[in-house]
């Protein structure tokens, strides 16, 4: 982490290191009805899904200041796209590079983000292509894609490849580094394509413990060649074990295997468990779905609703409460954590429609 720290420092040299000026944040905007105990971070994701960014700046910065690793993340998210005007972009570097030397290995994907755009820092496909390489080694999703995409569309320098490849093979000794390398090596990306040298990287990894390469290893590659599935019995049980080491992949997969009954008795409550078991383990995608559950519940059907309540306000808090938690996800193994932000922005519509006895309580009626 202090060569990373040193790297990032030195890259973002000549970038203004003063934080965000914004007002103090007043009382909580979060209303009382969502159930949700005051939380700076919280707060500022309530803010992001009103669509008001800017009055979730404070929050972000009371919250980065408490120690949390999401907070700088999403500053920089929210300063890139604009929250405080053009000026305000050339903070966001500052804030990925203290989301990555603070731990959050999402912070070194914004970072290459930042770079491969040209916001705030002079663009360099060459160094977006270097923090990705930085962010895949650990265990970021989505970054590979990212190094696959700079080098499809030619926006990579042969020392630019170099670099990214040095810094794989550096780490060739680690699970996540021979899972990067057989990446590479199966999509034909800064290196020639070869199969057999994925097998046994994807294997070497596997082997290692690394939870993707499991999940690929075991299923796709052995239960699912060529878009076929066979053994469905032992894709199962191979989907099972990747699951149990951790990888919220095979979990999906999991779910849907008991849903439709593939390989397995079909079974809705072992479907369902297993998408708990998502997003107790911090999958915005997860949470997201337990919301839309929420969400799509009829007027009276919320099971855990005291008597006497209104059912559908509280299925809307339920539903406001697991989006709120995805907006918040700190998981380094996912990188898309706006997965909450819509259906978030879509209950609190249903509750004001709810409130002001108008049409659109359901979400099908929308």
């Amino acid at each position: 982490m202090r060569k990373i720290a040193v790297l990032i420092v030195l890259a973002l040299a000549s970038v203004p290191a003063a934080l965000v000026k914004a007002a103090a944040p007043q009382a909580s905007r979060i209303p009382a009805w969502l159930g949700v105990a005051r939380h700076p971070l919280l707060e500022a994701m309530y803010l992001v899904a009103e669509h008001r960014p800017a009055e979730a700046l404070p929050y972000l910065e009371i919250s980065f200041k408490n120690g949390n690793t999401v907070a700088p993340y999403w500053m920089a998210k929210l300063l890139a796209a604009g929250a405080q005007g053009k000026s305000g972009k050339s903070l966001a570097p500052p804030w990925a590079a203290m989301a990555a030397v603070g731990g959050n290995p999402r912070g070194l994907l914004e970072i290459g983000l930042l770079y491969e755009k040209g916001i705030g820092v002079r663009k360099s496909s060459d160094l977006a292509g270097y923090f990705f390489a930085l962010a895949a080694l650990k265990n970021v999703r989505g970054a590979l894609w990212r190094i696959r995409g700079l080098a499809k569309n030619g926006g990579l320098t042969v020392a630019g490849r170099r670099r990214i490849l040095r810094k794989f093979h550096a780490n060739a000794g680690t699970p996540v580094g021979k899972w990067c390398m057989a990446y590479l090596y199966n999509a034909g990306v800064l290196v020639p394509k070869n199969p057999r040298r994925f097998r046994l990287l994807m294997r070497a990894a596997a082997a290692g413990g690394d939870s993707h390469a499991i999940m690929a290893e075991d299923v796709l590659q052995n239960y699912f060649p060529k878009g076929a599935w066979k053994h469905p019995e032992r894709a199962f049980q191979a989907t099972r074990r990747a699951a149990h080491a951790g990888s919220l992949s095979a979990m999906m997969w999991l779910e849907g295997f008991y849903r439709t009954g593939f390989g397995v008795g079909k079974s809705r409550k072992r479907a369902h468990y297993w998408l708990q078991q998502r997003a107790k383990n911090g999958d915005p995608e997860a949470m997201t779905q337990m919301a839309n559950r929420f969400l799509n519940l009829p007027p009276m059907a919320h099971p855990a609703a005291p008597s006497g309540t209104n059912h559908r306000r509280f299925s809307l808090a339920a539903a406001a409460r697991w989006a709120l938690r995805a907006q918040a996800a700190d998981v380094p193994g996912v990188t898309t954590i706006n997965w909450g932000q819509n259906t978030l922005s879509l209950v609190l519509k249903m509750h004001h429609a709810l409130v002001a006895g108008r049409p659109g309580g359901h979400a099908h009626g929308n």
